[in-house]
């Protein structure tokens, strides 16, 4: 098995991506655990940054998430290398699209997903509940921002230090809403 998977010219670059993800994930799937979500991380425009590859074992409950690039025309597992400010946040593109919403910040993908499906605007930094201060926050700058952390131990690091920039301040405004 390789560690990296060569783009299509034939295929999209979404369909390059689950490829991509199915074929350096291969491991995982043969000992049962069933690929449920391919997460795309994208800059303010759109453009596709990364992806978190998640996968769940039906029978013993665990799941198995993976960081997977793109570098020139080669997918990859981990991060790509990120600019001194931070990683990127899920839906990054659509703050720009709805300026004066209030930002649910959650921890992980699929919570930020399902908030979006309802029509809420939620973000999630990139490695969950211990990722928070590693994102780039600068485009939470004046908004509304509910942090909203899972219900289990580690996620209360999560929302009783909430995310800030290295050296920052606290967020002000930032409410907390969880158990």
């Amino acid at each position: 098995m390789s560690n990296t998977v060569q783009t299509d010219p034939g295929l999209t670059l979404e369909e390059n991506a689950k490829r991509a993800a199915r074929s350096l994930m291969a491991l995982h799937a043969a000992a049962g655990f069933t690929p449920t979500a391919l997460y795309t991380y994208r800059d303010a425009i759109g453009r596709p940054h990364f992806w978190i590859v998640r996968m769940d074992h039906p029978k013993i409950g665990e799941k198995i998430i993976r960081p997977m690039n793109l570098a020139g025309d080669e997918y990859s597992l981990g991060l790509p290398p990120f600019p001194v400010e931070g990683s990127p946040l899920y839906h990054l593109d659509r703050l720009a699209t709805d300026p004066s919403s209030p930002v649910w910040f959650v921890e992980g993908e699929k919570c930020a997903r399902s908030l979006a499906a309802k029509g809420l605007l939620a973000v999630t930094s990139c490695g969950g509940a211990q990722s928070g201060h590693r994102a780039d926050l600068r485009p939470l700058a004046g908004r509304a921002v509910i942090l909203w952390r899972d219900n289990d131990p580690g996620a209360l690091n999560y929302a009783y230090s909430p995310p800030r920039p290295p050296g920052g301040p606290p967020r002000a405004g930032m409410r907390r809403r969880g158990a």
